[in-house]
């Protein structure tokens, strides 16, 4: 009897799990391109000039696991809450080694909730802090996992791991300002 009943109630439980499930509108192909190119232009050269320009792609509470915003050598914290990133991707950190960066999906994949995409970097150097010349043409990769709330479709969560080292090789930083 009691492993009857054990039984009937796991039974009701996966039900209650799979009318549940079934429920969730998982992204589309389309919603998980679209989610990965906004997020990751947030990026390029002068995209985000005021917290509203965030308000449509991430959650108030968002969390980036990078050191977002503040350059390619930071190893900062996460940055937890949308002003908080607002503030890293706008931060005056000085004079730049790159400019009219432009960041793009290579290829996204999905989950229900899951964005994850290759991404390229492309820029051109200022020649400030670098060995080539200003005007010389830059690009890496890098590999960014978002999270999705999927009833707003904004992320909550982003982690990225860029091939930063690549961009100090492409400026000639490597042995001369970083050993």
């Amino acid at each position: 009897m009691l492993q009857s009943t054990v039984i009937l109630a796991f039974a009701s439980i996966a039900a209650a799990a799979a009318a549940t499930w079934k429920d969730v509108k998982c992204l589309s192909d389309a919603e998980a391109s679209q989610i990965a190119s906004r997020y990751i232009a947030l990026y390029d050269t002068g995209a985000v000039s005021q917290l509203s320009d965030l308000t449509s792609i991430v959650t108030q509470n968002f969390t980036s696991y990078d050191g977002t915003g503040t350059g390619p050598y930071d190893n900062g914290p996460s940055t937890v809450g949308a002003q908080a990133f607002y503030e890293s991707l706008t931060a005056s950190t000085g004079p730049s080694s790159f400019t009219d960066s432009v960041q793009s999906p290579v290829f996204v994949i999905h989950t229900c909730d899951t964005v994850v995409y290759r991404w390229q970097f492309t820029a051109v150097s200022t020649g400030y802090n670098a060995t080539v010349p200003a005007g010389t043409k830059l690009a890496f990769e890098g590999t960014d996992i978002v999270q999705v709330d999927l009833s707003s479709k904004l992320i909550y969560n982003a982690t990225s791991s860029g091939d930063w080292i690549n961009l100090a090789r492409e400026l000639g930083q490597i042995g001369n300002y970083f050993p």
